[in-house]
């Protein structure tokens, strides 16, 4: 495919290095110098479109000068177009191998995929969770426009049909207290028959439900239980364009559920009963006690059922509840506190029924009493398993922070403002694999003394503008241990207490040496790039809207006889056609579709027609309107020209290959003519001529003679060159033509012909190349029916022709009913100098050529079978503006 891949001598080190590429778990592309691609490698090869030519096409840049050099040591992110037309993420490098490039890169797209997938979780997790502080801070006057505000977010938050929240009425049963989205039929369904829907419903379930209207839904009812029984159920309309995981919503519906009713709970406790039995659910604060004398525990109902004790425990028995890493400690402090008639504070894990374990906060103390016998300590046991676990999070959380900040790419540090000065205070750990430092040594020095001394300056200034606008971000070289300079860039920013004095400064050191010298290689190599641009062998242009030159290289100034200072309208050099297609590709340029590909024709007068393959980028404004058009174009005259001296030479070869056809078609009427003027000599040699007889034998001689001359006429026709410029045809002329001469062989061979055609649009291209294309596959097919009548004497012979027109394409099929195409064929049957045929009898090259004719038509070629046998198919783009030809229906 790459045509101008270099041809490189591979030594057994090459095919070693070559063999690890194709055993790469992703891809590898080699780049030459140039950055276009000469091979490419990896387990994910053939997973990638092979529509990919150079590093540019691979980082979706503008396709000139991207050489591979320059992106060594950078990192690479790439979305690919896979071979089903998917995206593919990849993520790599560049580096140098030999006298080529390589980027090897590695498929990141499920990573993406599971990134996106979290960030958009997280995302309904915080509107979720904002939801539920808004239901769990509103008064109640407007709790019911909450609720119904937060099942409408949720099901624009997963794309549901419905939700619907429903909780028991005042006679115990469920009903719908309110229900929100765009399935209207749906929500007063669910109003109607919530109980029956929900009341046998015991964990998430997805049911089927048909409405009145015969409309299908699916149900998702997330039931809600609070302290072991179903409270609340929320029922979600699922659709085909719902995005659910049944378990990330499950949980969203329960917490929004819990915070309604919790909310509900909040309002109606208005006493003090109700208050101390809301601390005791919602809050899971329980009222304890230790009897001293009994050695127990009374406690409370509710975590009984939790502990799976007795109301009142021995103390042995709640000892053994209690976690093995708490247990002894937990229990020598109570039995100190009972000796000492004292208190005791502890944190400790209960095992639940469940066998789970959950962190409690047990505060009991003595209750004063003048009953020696009544003496016993009370207080609280408080669930805090969510707030510990917390806090263990919260230092890992630290932990980490403190690794990563010690291991950052980066130098946070802190200065002390002291009298006027800064001060070094802190410096993270990450100084010493950036600059060899310890932190701690760093630290008793004096910053200023690492400056480079030309940047003294610089360094100063950096100080009194931070002390001036509170802000600072500069550049500046810092010593190593090495005695070696590194570009830092230095952002800082001033901390004011609440009066305004400065206290401190925190800022950031990055090391940007490397981005330094980058970017002074990348003003030395600019003029080189110009340079490159304007002696570069492809044409580089920019232009506007309406064609005109708004900048142009060397090349083309040179083949157009202009300067860069006069104005170059570029429809001086384009044909009515180009200048058609021009705008038409053009209108066809967005944003999502930047880049375009054509084969023009310039035309300077006085000079020779130029062929160019011509890649158009536009570009745009920020609303998407098309500003200007860069293209890049190389000379394809000589291709061109071998083009259609390849056409030609495939005519020529049909032509002869028709040849004893078509001096029958000339021979038979000049036999005609012989044979009337004998008659004619005849009857005048018997004195029996008469005008009549004389006017019939002329007019007969005149048809014959009318008849070879359409003939030779549509020989010089298909045995001229095509036309220099493509131009409008009706496709019915094209059959016409292919049939005028190739009929009389088909029928010499005893091929019946069925023919189908219908009024089609005129198409665009040339009308002989369209109609060498039909005889070449009428041949074809002939070839095959003779082959077979060889071998099964009662075979009928038989080639259909259908023509139609559908969705803006004109279709032409050619179809046998011979032996078919070999399966085997199929993929290779378009190749060039493939052929079936015996040695000397074909040459390979005819549905080669046809296919390049009908693509350059931008239409397509394909070859398969059907029921009869081979089945040819010609698809070509219909004229929109052209009026549809009529022709008769054979």
């Amino acid at each position: 495919m790459f045509t101008h891949f270099l041809k490189i001598k591979k030594n057994s080190t090459q095919e070693e290095k070559q063999s690890h590429d194709a055993e790469y778990p992703g891809i590898v592309f080699t780049f030459d110098e140039k950055g276009e691609i000469v091979n490419r490698q990896g387990q994910l090869n053939l997973q990638v479109s092979d529509d990919l030519f150079s590093l540019a096409n691979i980082l979706g840049l503008p396709d000139h000068d991207i050489r591979p050099a320059a992106w060594v040591g950078k990192v690479i992110e790439a979305t690919l177009t896979g071979a089903q037309g998917n995206s593919l993420d990849f993520h790599g490098a560049i580096e140098k191998e030999g006298a080529f490039w390589k980027l090897r890169l590695i498929n990141i797209t499920r990573l993406v995929t599971e990134k996106h997938q979290k960030d958009k979780t997280a995302f309904r997790g915080k509107c979720v969770e904002r939801s539920i502080e808004t239901i769990l801070s509103v008064d109640s006057s407007e709790l019911d426009v909450v609720v119904s505000k937060s099942l409408a977010q949720l099901t624009q938050l997963y794309l549901l049909s419905s939700a619907s929240l429903v909780m028991k009425d005042n006679n115990d049963d469920w009903r719908a207290a309110d229900s929100q989205g765009s399935a209207l039929e749906l929500n007063l369904f669910i109003r109607e028959n919530a109980h029956e829907i929900v009341n046998e419903t015991h964990k998430p379930e997805l049911i089927q439900q048909t409405l009145f209207s015969g409309q299908k839904y699916s149900l998702l009812i997330i039931p809600y239980y609070y302290d072991y029984k179903k409270e609340a159920f929320i029922i979600a309309g699922v659709s085909e364009k719902s995005d659910i995981d049944t378990e990330d919503i499950s949980v969203k519906c329960k917490l929004l559920a819990g915070a309604v009713l919790a909310r509900k709970r909040e309002l109606e406790y208005s006493s003090r009963d109700a208050i101390h039995e809301y601390i005791t659910t919602e809050k899971s604060i329980y009222w304890i006690e230790y009897d001293i004398n009994k050695s127990a525990f009374i406690i409370p109902e509710p975590m009984c059922k939790l502990l799976s004790v007795d109301t009142e425990c021995s103390h042995q028995d709640f000892i053994n509840k209690v976690a093995d890493a708490e247990r002894e400690e937990f229990n020598d402090r109570m039995n100190s506190a009972v000796r000492r008639l004292g208190s005791i504070k502890q944190r400790v894990r209960l095992q639940h029924a469940d066998k789970q374990y959950f962190w409690y906060e047990l505060n009991l103390s003595l209750e004063r009493t003048s009953k020696k016998e009544e003496r016993r300590l009370c207080g609280s046991i408080t669930l805090v398993d969510r707030i510990v676990k917390a806090e263990l999070e919260a230092r890992a959380a630290q932990e980490r922070i403190t690794t990563l900040v010690a291991n950052a790419p980066a130098i946070i540090y802190l200065q002390k403002y002291v009298h006027g000065a800064l001060k070094s205070h802190y410096f993270s750990d990450s100084i010493q694999s950036l600059l060899g430092w310890s932190a701690k040594e760093f630290k008793k020095t004096s910053l200023p003394e690492h400056v480079h001394p030309e940047d003294k300056d610089i360094f100063y200034n950096r100080t009194a503008t931070l002390l001036k606008y509170g802000i600072v971000s500069c550049h500046y070289r810092l010593l190593d241990t090495k005695g070696q300079y590194h570009w830092m860039l230095d952002e800082a920013k001033l901390i004011r207490d609440q009066w305004g004095q400065p206290q401190e400064v925190i800022g950031l050191y990055i090391d940007v040496t490397e981005s330094v010298h980058a970017n002074e290689k990348l003003n030395a190599s600019e003029e080189r790039y110009r340079i490159l641009v304007e002696d570069s062998p492809a044409i580089i242009c920019r232009y506007s809207k309406n064609l005109l030159i708004t900048f142009a290289n060397k090349l083309f100034l040179d083949y157009v006889s202009s300067d860069n200072e006069s104005i170059i309208d570029l429809n001086n050099f384009l044909s009515d056609e180009q200048k058609e297609a021009f705008h038409s590709r053009l209108r066809k340029l967005s944003p999502d579709n930047p880049i375009i590909n054509a084969e023009i024709c310039l035309h300077v007068p006085g000079r020779k027609p130029l062929w160019v393959v011509w890649a158009e980028r536009g570009i745009f404004d920020e609303q998407g309107n098309l500003q200007e058009v860069q293209a890049v174009g190389r000379d394809n005259t000589e291709v061109y020209k071998a083009r259609l001296e390849m056409y030609q030479s495939a005519k020529m070869a049909m032509l002869g290959e028709l040849s004893t056809t078509l001096a029958h078609e000339i021979n038979q009427p000049l036999c005609v003519m012989r044979m009337s003027i004998n008659n004619l000599k005849r009857k005048m040699k018997n004195a029996e001529l008469d005008i009549d007889y004389m006017k019939k034998k002329l007019d007969r001689i005149d048809e014959q003679i009318e008849r070879s001359t359409r003939t030779i006429e549509h020989l010089r026709f298909f045995g001229r060159r095509s036309a220099l410029e493509k131009k409008l045809f009706t496709p019915q002329n094209a059959i016409d033509g292919a049939l005028s001469l190739t009929k009389d062989t088909l029928q010499n061979n005893n091929i019946h012909l069925h023919i189908l055609t219908s009024p089609t649009p005129q198409v665009f291209g040339h009308q002989d190349q369209l109609e060498q294309v039909l005889i070449n596959l009428l041949i074809n097919a002939k070839d095959a029916l003779i082959e077979r009548k060889g071998k099964q004497e009662d075979f009928s012979p038989e080639i259909y022709i259908n023509m139609f027109h559908h969705d803006n394409l004109v279709n032409i099929t050619v179809e046998d009913n011979g032996s078919g195409i070999p399966p085997e064929h199929l993929d290779s049957i378009f190749d060039s100098f493939f052929t079936t045929k015996p040695h000397g009898k074909g040459t390979g090259i005819g549905l080669n050529v046809s296919l390049g004719i009908i693509e350059k038509m931008h239409g397509r070629l394909t070859a398969h079978n059907s029921e009869r046998g081979a089945l040819f198919s010609i698809e070509l783009p219909a004229n929109k503006s052209s009026n549809t030809s009529v022709t008769n229906i054979t």
